[in-house]
């Protein structure tokens, strides 16, 4: 462990493709197996994943992207 990796963030599903618009995808060095990442995006995130466009050889590219659970939702900005 010692990688960049992308991280993506992804938003309202695109017809046609697997995952959702693109709300960030940002290189993370990875250190540690287990990492907490915070980000802020513009909208409502529905995905995110860890190589969420299969760059790196993985067994199970399927995977890499999963569903978001939102918990609570942050206050409107003004």
């Amino acid at each position: 462990i010692g990688d960049y990796v992308d991280v993506g963030i992804f938003g309202a599903h695109v017809a046609g493709q697997k995952i959702g618009a693109r709300l960030l995808v940002q290189k993370v060095h990875i250190t540690r197996p287990v990492k907490t990442l915070d980000f802020v995006v513009d909208s409502l995130p529905t995905q995110a994943g860890i190589d969420p466009y299969n760059i790196l050889i993985d067994r199970t590219p399927e995977d890499n992207v999963t569903a978001v659970k939102v918990v609570a939702a942050p206050p409107a900005r003004p």
